[in-house]
This record gives C-alpha cells, sequence and structure tokens, in this order.
C-alpha cells in the first residue's frame, strides 16, 4: 500500500500540534490553581517577559497561561518597565497565591548623583592604581616602564596634572632638566591649582 506523500505530512503535522498542545496543557496542569499577584509602586509598571513580551500592567495578576509566560526555570522571572524609574528586573519562587510588591526607584538627581559618584569612584580607584605604579617603577629606576604605565593613562586620562608631574621626574632621575620643567609647566598649563608642580616648579626658580 502506497501512502501519498501530502497525506503523511498532514499526520504527521497534526501529531505535532496534538503534542504542543498536550505540553503546554501539562505546564499548566504543573501549575495547579497558582497564581500570582505583581504590583508595584507607583501602579503602571508594564510587566515584561524574558522573552521580551508586554503582559501587561500593574496590579497584574498572573495565572494560566500569562503566569506560564512569566516563568523561567521554575522561577516568575520578569522585568518591571515604567516611564522616569529605573527599569527593574524581578525573579520570585512560586508557591501558591502569591502576592509581591515592588518599589520602583524614580530616574530623579538622587539616582544620577549616586551613580556618577559610583562610576568616578570606581575609576578614580583605578586611575589611583595605575599612578602608584608607574612611581613604584619610576623609584625603582625602571623607567621605560613607568613611561609606558603613564602613556596608558593618559591616553585615557589627557588633561590629568599627576601624570605630567611624574614623567617631569622621570626626565629629572634621567638628568634632563629641561624636559623635566616642560613638563611641570604642562602640568601647571592643565591645573594651575596642582600643589606638587606648584611646589617643584618654585623650587626650579629659588635655584
Amino acid at each position: 500500500m502506497r501512502v501519498r506523500l501530502p497525506f503523511l505530512r498532514g499526520v504527521l503535522g497534526g501529531l505535532f500540534a496534538a503534542a504542543t498542545v498536550l505540553v503546554v496543557a501539562s505546564r499548566c496542569a504543573g501549575l495547579g490553581e497558582r497564581r500570582i499577584t505583581v504590583r508595584t509602586v507607583p501602579d503602571g509598571a508594564e510587566v515584561i517577559t524574558a522573552g521580551g513580551k508586554s503582559l501587561g500592567k500593574t496590579p497584574l495578576l498572573l495565572e494560566g497561561d500569562k503566569l506560564v509566560e512569566a516563568i523561567v526555570d521554575g522561577r516568575l522571572d520578569v522585568t518591571l518597565r515604567a516611564p522616569r524609574y529605573v527599569e527593574r528586573q524581578i525573579a520570585f519562587d512560586i508557591s501558591g497565591d502569591d502576592v509581591h510588591d515592588v518599589r520602583l526607584r524614580p530616574l530623579d538627581e538622587s539616582y544620577f548623583s549616586q551613580r556618577v559618584m559610583e562610576d568616578f569612584g570606581r575609576q578614580a580607584n583605578d586611575l589611583v592604581r595605575h599612578l602608584m605604579l608607574a612611581q613604584g617603577l619610576a623609584f625603582a629606576g625602571r623607567l621605560q616602564d613607568a613611561e609606558k604605565e603613564l602613556s596608558d593613562i593618559e591616553k585615557k586620562f589627557p588633561n590629568l596634572a599627576p601624570i605630567y608631574v611624574l614623567r617631569a621626574d622621570i626626565e629629572r632621575l634621567r638628568g634632563n632638566l629641561g624636559k623635566a620643567r616642560a613638563y611641570l609647566l604642562r602640568a601647571k598649563s592643565v591645573d594651575p591649582t596642582d600643589p606638587v608642580a606648584a611646589r617643584l616648579l618654585s623650587a626650579e626658580g629659588k635655584k
């Protein structure tokens, strides 16, 4: 008996569709009567799945198919998004009839100030570490290594007076007093208030 290809395709397609329905039904059955309510302060935050689908706005009841879509690896995993507020991802275990209250942080001056300070703090710590390394290399007589370290710093922070003060130290160790003075003047032009450059230039003037 010869089975026509279109007929066979139709049968396989039907079996695949039936299997898909069974899988989804199985997942829903596994959740049983469980449901989750997501509330935010303020109301009206959009609830978005890990796949980028919007499920609605808070306060939002998630159950059935919506709850299935919001689950990743057995946990509720969604992103809350509201205009003028910091986007926030939340992940919670599912136990039954759950209610989750989430306070969103406004995008105000305090938020931006904190972020700027955090970013600046990380950069400042990194900068100090590299400057100290360059200074240590210079004191150890590894002048070329010190110069390389300063060049790397200068690429990121071209208008930083301590870079040129350290370059002046390196040239002074080499006996190149003219170059050392030029670097000190460069440091002073970058930051007229730099105390080290001012002190060294003043000391040179008294010689």
